[in-house]
């Protein structure tokens, strides 16, 4: 499972790239499984 994303936003570097799987959430579609490579 990935780190909450407000402790991932934190540790990313400007212009540094991350992953995600798109699911469907309540409210549309959602980012989950955000990876910082």
């Amino acid at each position: 499972m990935s780190p909450p994303l407000p402790a991932l936003a934190e540790s990313l570097e400007e212009n540094q790239r991350v992953s995600y799987d798109i699911t469907h959430g309540p409210k549309g579609p959602q980012a989950e499984g955000v990876v910082a490579e």
